[in-house]
């Protein structure tokens, strides 16, 4: 059961650590797209 645990949490831990990645990139493209980059207006 103890592995079980541990391996819930692990993979918890590393979901939220994507979902955190995730939102820093989509709020570094949104700040060069709002500078008027050529490449995130045609995105």
């Amino acid at each position: 059961m103890s592995q079980l645990f541990t391996t819930l949490l692990t993979k918890a831990a590393v979901a939220v650590l994507e979902a955190l990645l995730m939102r820093l990139l989509v709020q570094l493209w949104n700040t060069f797209a709002l500078r008027g980059r050529p490449v995130a207006a045609v995105a």
